[in-house]
């Protein structure tokens, strides 16, 4: 079975392939909207931090840079 969301490069530009882009590319189509991916920047999706704060793609989603 192919891995969920596999990411690589091409000639510098970041190809996302697997089946749950499958599903995000399918529904776009569907119901006609855009989106963009971006690939997280560590190995940890981040966590909550002593001071309430977040950190990683966490922290994107919370801070409204993400969705």
């Amino acid at each position: 079975m192919p891995p969920y969301c596999d990411v690589r490069t091409e000639n510098g530009k970041k190809i996302f392939s697997g089946s749950n882009f499958a599903i995000i590319d399918s529904s776009s189509k569907k119901y006609n909207f855009t989106y963009d991916l971006e690939a997280p920047k560590g190995k940890s999706p981040g966590s909550k931090l002593k001071n309430g704060t977040w950190t990683g793609m966490l922290a994107d989603v919370y801070n409204g840079k993400a969705d």
